[in-house]
């Protein structure tokens, strides 16, 4: 006779973001209008990314009833989502 579990989880409709950095991943809840970008001693963006490809301000995630939004800031580099 075979066996199965079955693993019961309500679906969760809450944006979210996970960014991988180096060894490390995090998972930030995506609400109102956040920031994404690099940390610097004048920058503490809401969404931080540890990397030197990321600009101060990359983006602006911007989320409410009707969904959520990306928008580039005019990062040097740009922003690709697959």
């Amino acid at each position: 006779m075979l066996e199965e579990t079955i693993l019961f989880q309500q679906k969760d409709n809450t944006p979210h973001l996970t960014v991988i950095s180096g060894h490390e991943l995090h998972t930030y809840i995506l609400q109102g209008e956040q920031t994404l970008g690099r940390v610097s001693r004048s920058s503490k963006p809401d969404l931080p990314i540890h990397s030197g490809v990321a600009s101060r301000k990359h983006g602006l995630f911007t989320t409410n009833a009707a969904g959520c939004r990306y928008t580039d800031a005019g990062s040097m580099n740009g922003t690709i989502c697959g």
